[in-house]
């Protein structure tokens, strides 16, 4: 619950209606209950029947979520993207890497690699496309750049050099912190009956 006003931090304030208080300070009108976006380390307010923040709203609108699976697909080779930022890495940490995405479904015999590659060099040619890339377009990408390399010695290692999977992996970054998790989904919406159901009955005593 918001302790004071919620858009500019005021505790002046003054009844509105039985479910809202009018701001002294900024002259705005809020709810008596304001909740965190629903979204994991999330600091944002929403009001009413809103779940999320504008920020993750997108996310939400789009009714996308992590599951469980994915959530530790994605926990599995984020790590890496530090490790890829820095010069030097080691040829090892490069062959875990791809030891890793094979376990987690990153490269996948689901893709049909051959028939994408023209696809993937537009990613590879024009890198402003990762921005907008989904999860299945980075698993394609993924796939093709693995399995090419073992017809093509050095494909691999060339996307390393241009920074094309440090973009990928920064795209997946971005997503993994814009995108609500079902297990937390699932915990907000829970506390949130909660406490609705404990205002009715304390509202039901009166």
């Amino acid at each position: 619950m918001v302790r004071g006003c919620p858009y500019c931090g005021s505790s002046s304030k003054y009844p509105g209606d039985m479910e809202s208080w009018f701001c002294l300070s900024c002259k705005r009108e809020y709810p008596t209950l304001a909740f965190r976006c629903g979204h994991q380390d999330c600091e944002e307010f929403v009001f009413g029947d809103d779940s999320h923040c504008e920020r993750h709203a997108t996310a939400e609108a789009a009714g996308y979520r992590l599951s469980l699976v994915e959530r530790e697909q994605f926990n599995a080779i984020l790590p890496f993207l530090d490790k890829f930022e820095e010069s030097g890495f080691s040829e090892a940490v490069e062959i875990h890497f791809v030891q890793i995405l094979y376990a987690n479904d990153w490269v996948t015999p689901e893709v049909d690699w051959v028939q994408w590659q023209d696809v993937a060099v537009e990613y590879v040619d024009l890198p402003d496309k990762i921005n907008s890339a989904d999860v299945v377009t980075i698993k394609k990408l993924f796939t093709t750049h693995v399995r090419k390399d073992r017809f093509c010695e050095g494909h691999l290692a060339a996307m390393f050099k241009n920074g094309h999977i440090v973009a990928l992996l920064r795209r997946l970054k971005e997503i993994r912190e814009t995108t609500p998790d079902t297990t937390e989904e699932r915990n907000e919406v829970r506390r949130a009956k909660t406490l609705k159901a404990q205002l009715e009955a304390l509202r039901g005593r009166r």
